[in-house]
């Protein structure tokens, strides 16, 4: 394997006080170390030299070098990579070095190509590179699923088998809006979290131009960055490579045929038969007559859902039991089972509010439904939720139908007409009349009807004597001609102050 200079500096750090003449490397690649004996010079290698005879070397063409002993006047030498260890050791102590640290990557190339050609596993190879990368290094596909990772990122996280990377950390990825944006480079590309002092080099793998996974590798400084880039680009194109070789696909659904049968009943015009619906139901357990939900979610950021969504609906599918998610460019469709078991209300009402407000995700919940068949209607339901629920409480993560249907009923009965245009005419001459003649009679009707006609209560709302409101109230009468002892009546003014109230708001 052909290494560069950052990497062998990096490497002969371990054993030697070494220094360099610049900030640095060129970093062209090397095949092999040679000891410098004023003999003519080959390609890609690179030579131990004394102080001595440094000028000679530099006068046959080499610009790639260890030196024992440090050359005076280092400017002289800005254009050629030089390593610089103290001229006490043993020159031969040097390239015994230097063979190893060659023999040490050699043997890990030749490892992990083993490991390609007779089986494919990801893991493998990263386990047989964990003598190359010390620090964490982990690889997960575009659902952030972990297809692999080293000894050292297990350590840290304490993973024990998890398949998908925790939630907080996919938070925390989700989060940092610099690292989204660089998400789609082609190549190697280094990313600084800004709420830790770690260094991230990051790779996208992509087969003809399709994002696939991500090779993650995180460095606790700067030091030896270079040497760490190089080693990891090599790795990263490694993977790339194999990825292509074998069309590598690690991640597949736990339960593919209910998430097809959930599509299928939402978005697609055909009818399913309620024989199959049930066959497949069956098979994880539910019932076409179960007590379902139907949940819509959302991301506050609409874009997410391209690259967040996949693991999102997997994390849902983990922390809600007895649930089914799918991933859809409107959102993730979340469908509960209630009937299975008798902690799956307790546990959505638990799991949901804070699996959304860590993800900035917000939900529309419809009511609970008793045939699987209906899923269309009652996820309609949920999209109301959503919609009305983002209007009137913005602060809310999560909004049930059953709080926004009478709003829904409200709005959808003013049809091709505009609120003055449906309500009832005797409360806009009470407005006009208000308007008018500076009174409150308007707000003193709609306080009497909302404290159920109780004089005393309405009174003290208004902040009045109860005479003064029996005395508004006679006065109202005559104004509108209202009867309030008609029941439609009542309801009529009910819905009409609800409208008015709602968009004069």
């Amino acid at each position: 394997m052909k290494l560069c200079c950052s990497v062998i500096f990096e490497e002969l750090s371990n054993y030697f006080n070494v220094k360099t003449n610049k900030n640095f490397f060129m970093d062209e690649k090397i095949i092999s170390p040679l000891i410098y004996n004023n003999e003519i010079l080959h390609k890609d290698y690179i030579y131990i030299i004394t102080v001595e005879n440094i000028k000679n070397f530099i006068e046959n063409g080499g610009h790639i070098g260890i030196c024992l002993g440090t050359p005076t006047n280092l400017d002289m030498y800005k254009n050629m990579d030089l390593i610089i260890i103290d001229n006490t050791i043993n020159i031969y102590d040097i390239f015994n070095k230097l063979v190893l640290i060659f023999a040490k990557y050699n043997q890990w190339e030749s490892s992990i190509n083993d490991i390609t050609n007779k089986y494919l596993n990801i893991q493998e190879i990263f386990t047989s590179s964990e003598s190359i990368f010390l620090e964490p290094i982990y690889l997960i596909d575009n659902d952030l699923n972990y297809i692999a990772y080293n000894k050292a990122y297990n350590k840290d996280k304490n993973l024990n088998s998890e398949t998908t990377i925790p939630l907080s950390i996919a938070n925390n990825i989700k989060l940092e809006t610099d690292f989204n944006i660089i998400s789609n480079e082609k190549d190697i590309f280094t990313y600084k979290s800004s709420s830790e002092d770690s260094i991230t080099l990051c790779f996208n793998i992509k087969i003809n131009d399709v994002y696939k996974a991500k090779l993650i590798y995180i460095l606790n400084n700067e030091k030896y960055l270079s040497s760490k880039k190089y080693i990891f680009a090599y790795f990263a194109k490694f993977l790339e490579k194999t990825y292509l070789h074998y069309n590598y696909y690690p991640y597949k659904s736990n339960n593919p045929q209910l998430h097809f049968l959930i599509e299928k009943l939402l978005f697609s015009n055909k009818n399913i038969d309620n024989f199959d619906i049930e066959f497949h139901l069956n098979k994880y357990g539910w019932s076409i007559s179960d007590t379902y939900l139907a949940i819509l979610i959302k991301f506050i950021k609409s874009s997410e859902i391209n690259w967040f969504g996949s693991y999102f609906s997997n994390q849902l599918e983990l922390k809600i039991e007895n649930s089914c998610a799918i991933n859809t460019s409107n959102g993730i469709v979340l469908v509960v089972n209630n009937s299975i078991s008798k902690n799956s209300k307790e546990n959505l009402q638990h799991e949901l509010p804070y699996l959304l407000r860590e993800s900035l995700c917000k939900a529309g919940v419809s009511n609970t439904f008793n045939s699987f068949t209906s899923l269309s209607t009652y996820y309609r339901q949920a999209e109301i939720a959503l919609s009305i629920g983002e209007t009137l409480n913005e602060t809310i993560w999560c909004h049930y139908f059953k709080d926004y249907a009478l709003h829904y009923m409200m709005m959808k009965s003013l049809g091709e007409f505009t609120p003055l245009e449906i309500c009832h005419s005797s409360l806009l001459k009470l407005k006009n009349y208000d308007k008018q003649r500076n009174t409150e009679y308007y707000k003193t009707l709609y306080t009497f009807i909302f404290h159920k006609f109780n004089t005393s209560h309405a009174a003290n709302a208004l902040f009045i004597h109860r005479t003064t409101l029996i005395s508004r109230l006679t006065k109202i009468f005559e104004i509108s001609n209202i009867n309030l002892d008609d029941y439609n009546t009542r309801l009529y003014l009910m819905i009409s102050f609800y409208i008015i109230n709602f968009f004069e708001n």
